[in-house]
Protein backbone atom coordinates (compact mmCIF):
# COMPACT_ATOMS: atom_id res chain seq x y z
CA UNK A 1 0.00 0.00 0.00
CA UNK A 2 1.56 3.28 -1.08
CA UNK A 3 -0.36 5.56 1.28
CA UNK A 4 -0.66 5.27 5.06
CA UNK A 5 -3.46 3.13 6.34
CA UNK A 6 -6.15 5.38 7.87
CA UNK A 7 -9.09 4.48 10.08
CA UNK A 8 -11.97 6.70 11.18
CA UNK A 9 -13.77 7.09 14.48
CA UNK A 10 -17.56 7.28 14.50
CA UNK A 11 -17.67 11.06 14.93
CA UNK A 12 -16.18 11.68 11.48
CA UNK A 13 -18.83 9.57 9.74
CA UNK A 14 -21.51 11.11 11.96
CA UNK A 15 -20.56 14.69 11.05
CA UNK A 16 -20.69 13.77 7.36
CA UNK A 17 -24.39 12.95 7.84
CA UNK A 18 -25.27 15.76 10.28
CA UNK A 19 -25.59 19.24 8.79
CA UNK A 20 -26.25 21.01 12.11
CA UNK A 21 -22.57 22.04 12.31
CA UNK A 22 -21.82 23.21 8.75
CA UNK A 23 -18.05 23.51 9.25
CA UNK A 24 -17.62 19.99 10.63
CA UNK A 25 -20.08 18.67 8.06
CA UNK A 26 -18.05 20.07 5.15
CA UNK A 27 -14.71 18.91 6.56
CA UNK A 28 -16.00 15.39 7.31
CA UNK A 29 -17.72 15.07 3.93
CA UNK A 30 -14.58 16.21 2.08
CA UNK A 31 -12.44 13.82 4.10
CA UNK A 32 -14.70 10.84 3.38
CA UNK A 33 -14.78 11.68 -0.34
CA UNK A 34 -10.98 11.75 -0.33
CA UNK A 35 -10.93 8.49 1.62
CA UNK A 36 -13.23 6.82 -0.90
CA UNK A 37 -10.90 7.92 -3.69
CA UNK A 38 -7.95 6.43 -1.76
CA UNK A 39 -9.64 3.03 -1.77
CA UNK A 40 -7.72 0.38 0.11
CA UNK A 41 -5.73 2.94 2.11
CA UNK A 42 -8.76 3.42 4.39
CA UNK A 43 -10.41 0.96 6.76
CA UNK A 44 -13.33 1.17 9.17
CA UNK A 45 -13.93 -0.92 12.27
CA UNK A 46 -17.25 -2.72 12.54
CA UNK A 47 -17.63 -1.06 15.94
CA UNK A 48 -17.70 2.33 14.21
CA UNK A 49 -20.51 1.29 11.88
CA UNK A 50 -22.60 0.06 14.81
CA UNK A 51 -21.97 3.26 16.76
CA UNK A 52 -22.83 5.34 13.68
CA UNK A 53 -26.18 3.63 13.21
CA UNK A 54 -26.99 4.02 16.92
CA UNK A 55 -26.03 7.71 16.99
CA UNK A 56 -27.84 8.66 13.79
CA UNK A 57 -31.07 6.99 14.87
CA UNK A 58 -30.95 7.96 18.56
CA UNK A 59 -30.36 11.63 17.71
CA UNK A 60 -32.92 11.42 14.89
CA UNK A 61 -30.49 12.62 12.25
CA UNK A 62 -31.72 9.87 9.91
CA UNK A 63 -34.61 7.41 10.08
CA UNK A 64 -33.50 3.81 10.73
CA UNK A 65 -33.82 2.68 7.10
CA UNK A 66 -31.70 5.58 5.82
CA UNK A 67 -29.12 5.08 8.57
CA UNK A 68 -28.86 1.42 7.61
CA UNK A 69 -28.43 2.37 3.94
CA UNK A 70 -25.60 4.72 4.90
CA UNK A 71 -23.88 2.01 6.96
CA UNK A 72 -24.19 -0.39 4.03
CA UNK A 73 -22.71 2.24 1.70
CA UNK A 74 -19.69 2.57 4.00
CA UNK A 75 -19.35 -1.22 4.09
CA UNK A 76 -19.20 -1.23 0.29
CA UNK A 77 -16.80 1.71 0.08
CA UNK A 78 -14.26 0.84 2.79
CA UNK A 79 -12.73 -2.36 4.07
CA UNK A 80 -14.38 -3.30 7.36
CA UNK A 81 -12.00 -4.56 10.00
CA UNK A 82 -13.01 -7.48 12.21
CA UNK A 83 -12.09 -7.25 15.88
CA UNK A 84 -8.47 -8.30 16.33
CA UNK A 85 -7.84 -11.31 18.55
CA UNK A 86 -6.13 -9.37 21.33
CA UNK A 87 -7.95 -6.03 20.93
CA UNK A 88 -9.85 -6.26 24.21
CA UNK A 89 -6.82 -7.30 26.26
CA UNK A 90 -4.77 -4.43 24.79
CA UNK A 91 -7.65 -2.02 25.26
CA UNK A 92 -7.90 -2.81 28.98
CA UNK A 93 -4.15 -2.27 29.31
CA UNK A 94 -4.38 1.11 27.56
CA UNK A 95 -7.35 2.19 29.69
CA UNK A 96 -5.30 1.46 32.82
CA UNK A 97 -2.06 3.00 31.55
CA UNK A 98 -3.29 5.99 29.52
CA UNK A 99 -6.82 6.76 30.73
CA UNK A 100 -8.63 6.25 27.43
CA UNK A 101 -12.33 5.40 27.50
CA UNK A 102 -12.87 1.69 26.90
CA UNK A 103 -14.51 1.90 23.44
CA UNK A 104 -11.91 4.43 22.27
CA UNK A 105 -9.24 2.03 23.52
CA UNK A 106 -10.81 -0.89 21.62
CA UNK A 107 -10.90 1.23 18.47
CA UNK A 108 -7.22 2.14 18.95
CA UNK A 109 -6.18 -1.46 19.73
CA UNK A 110 -7.89 -2.70 16.59
CA UNK A 111 -6.36 0.02 14.41
CA UNK A 112 -2.92 -0.72 15.83
CA UNK A 113 -3.31 -4.48 15.36
CA UNK A 114 -4.10 -3.99 11.67
CA UNK A 115 -1.22 -1.59 11.05
CA UNK A 116 -3.17 1.65 10.74
CA UNK A 117 -0.88 4.63 10.81
CA UNK A 118 -3.60 7.18 11.58
CA UNK A 119 -6.83 7.13 13.56
CA UNK A 120 -8.95 10.14 12.64
CA UNK A 121 -11.17 11.45 15.44
CA UNK A 122 -12.04 14.57 17.36
CA UNK A 123 -12.05 12.59 20.62
CA UNK A 124 -8.34 11.92 21.03
CA UNK A 125 -5.51 14.36 21.63
CA UNK A 126 -4.52 15.31 18.09
CA UNK A 127 -0.94 14.42 17.23
CA UNK A 128 -0.65 11.95 20.10
CA UNK A 129 0.99 8.67 19.18
CA UNK A 130 0.17 5.40 20.90
CA UNK A 131 1.80 2.24 19.62
CA UNK A 132 2.03 2.61 15.85
CA UNK A 133 -1.03 4.87 15.61
CA UNK A 134 -1.09 8.66 15.48
CA UNK A 135 -4.39 10.34 16.38
CA UNK A 136 -5.45 13.09 13.99
CA UNK A 137 -8.19 15.64 14.59
CA UNK A 138 -9.39 16.88 11.19
CA UNK A 139 -11.00 19.92 12.79
CA UNK A 140 -7.61 21.43 13.71
CA UNK A 141 -5.06 22.98 11.35
CA UNK A 142 -2.30 20.56 12.40
CA UNK A 143 -4.57 17.55 11.92
CA UNK A 144 -5.61 18.71 8.46
CA UNK A 145 -1.98 19.15 7.37
CA UNK A 146 -1.14 15.56 8.29
CA UNK A 147 -4.35 14.31 6.70
CA UNK A 148 -3.55 16.15 3.48
CA UNK A 149 -0.36 14.08 3.25
CA UNK A 150 -2.19 10.81 4.00
CA UNK A 151 -5.29 11.53 1.91
CA UNK A 152 -4.41 14.18 -0.68
CA UNK A 153 -7.11 16.75 -1.46
CA UNK A 154 -9.04 16.12 -4.64
CA UNK A 155 -8.59 18.64 -7.44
Amino acid sequence: MSRPLVSFDTNILFYAADQRDPVKYEIALDLLERAAAAGSAVVIAGQVLCELYASLTRKRILPPAEALDLVRDYEQTFERLPVATDAFRRAFEVVAAHGLQIWDAVLWANADAYGCKYLVSEDFQGGRRLGGVTFLNPFTADGRLLLDAALPPMD
